[in-house]
């Protein structure tokens, strides 16, 4: 769905993903924009598949603490590109 700018400094947007807790835009300049409810976080492709990684990570710890005896999945639905921000 294409979003028109929102002023004069802004370049259109297209929605590629929403959830009930975030949606994610790409601008028509390549950044893409997280928006998790008030806040807006403008990133490159690369910084956020970067920061999936990190999320990623995050997760896996956070249920190999919780629960050590089980099998843990090692992703969470991400499947980030590589590169360098």
């Amino acid at each position: 769905m294409k979003l028109p700018p929102r002023d004069d400094h802004q370049c259109a947007r297209t929605r590629l993903a929403q959830g009930s807790l975030a949606a994610v835009d790409e601008c028509e300049c390549g950044m893409l924009q997280v928006h998790i409810g008030a806040m807006t976080l403008r990133v490159a492709a690369c910084a956020m598949a970067e920061l999936c990684d990190t999320f990623n990570e995050a997760m896996f710890e956070y249920e190999r603490r919780r629960q050590p005896s089980e099998d843990v999945p090692l992703t969470f639905g991400f499947s980030p590109m590589r590169g360098k921000a």
